[in-house]
Order: C-alpha cells, then structure tokens, then sequence
C-alpha cells in the first residue's frame, strides 16, 4: 500500500450546504521530504505578513500564485513520521489556503 503508516494529517474539506457529503475531501498534508514530517501536532491560521509572504512567493510555496499579505495561510508543527530523528525534532510549515483549495 502506499501509506502504511497509521501516523499521518490531513486536511478535509466540506461545501457548506452540502448535505449528502458529495463534496468531502481530504488532502495529506506533509513537511519536508528527508526526514518526512508527516504529524501534525499543532496548527495556527492567520495571515502572513508582508516580509512573509514575499518569501512564501519567492520560495514557491503557493505554487505560481504569488502570497499576499492579507491571505489566509495555516501554520503547522509536524512531527517527523519515521524514527529515529533526532529527539526533540520537529518542523514549521506553512501552507496557503488559496493554493490548498485548488
């Protein structure tokens, strides 16, 4: 199977009146790539700031849409999904809302 691991985060999504859930769904959400951080242990929502969001532009992190200082972006602490990491380790990722909602 492609993930084997119980130990992952994900995100979902639900079209407010939809009653029947026909619009549900959920999208992994990871950090990193060597160590994976796959565990999600604690999210903020808020917006990024000027000097943020020029980076999280820069970087590529919303893909070829540029980050606004006014946008919506989820930060998030993950833990490391596969052992040993070294104790204590963890990381800080950020994720646009516009680019998780195409």
């Amino acid at each position: 199977t492609l993930f084997r691991s119980a130990n992952r985060t994900l995100i979902a999504r639900l079209c407010k009146d939809d009653l029947s859930y026909y619009s549900y769904v959920e999208i992994y959400l990871q950090c990193g790539k060597q160590p994976l951080y796959s565990i999600g242990k604690s999210v903020y929502v808020g917006s990024p700031g000027a000097e943020l969001a020029k980076w999280m532009t820069e970087k590529g992190q919303s893909g070829s849409q540029p980050v606004t200082p006014e946008d919506t972006v989820l930060f998030a602490v993950f833990e490391a999904s596969k052992k040993p990491v070294q104790l204590g380790s963890s990381a800080l990722c950020m994720f646009s809302l516009s680019q998780i909602g195409r």
